[in-house]
């Protein structure tokens, strides 16, 4: 459980830093998507939160489960936007299931 924590962690500690630092894809993509570049950046800042609170989950397992929570909410959001607005849907479909599933995962092993 520990290692796969630790591994979510780094999967939205960088993919908080692309958002956060406003990667060229990550920007194309929310303008295509229709969300604000300000929204962009709170989820990235979420995402890196999480991210640690990930990788100390083996610590401190009520954060983890916050965390998983809180990401939860964010691949629901990134799934339901696939699915409505997104062209290449499976690509980012698929990663974004995997990620809620593992994030599951997590959250019922801590709690």
């Amino acid at each position: 459980m520990v290692i796969l924590s630790v591994i979510l962690g780094i999967v939205f500690i960088l993919t908080g830093c692309a958002k956060i630092f406003q990667f060229n894809l990550q920007v194309e993509d929310w303008e295509e998507y229709g969300y604000p570049l300000w929204l962009m950046n709170v989820t990235g800042i979420i995402e890196v939160l999480c991210g640690i609170a990930f990788v100390f989950g083996g610590l401190f397992h009520h954060l983890a489960v916050g965390a998983s929570i809180l990401i939860a909410i964010i691949l629901l959001v990134g799934l339901y936007t696939c699915l409505t607005r997104e062209k290449r849907l499976w690509k980012r479909s698929i990663f974004l299931i995997i990620l809620f599933i593992a994030d599951l995962i997590v959250m019922i092993g801590f709690y």
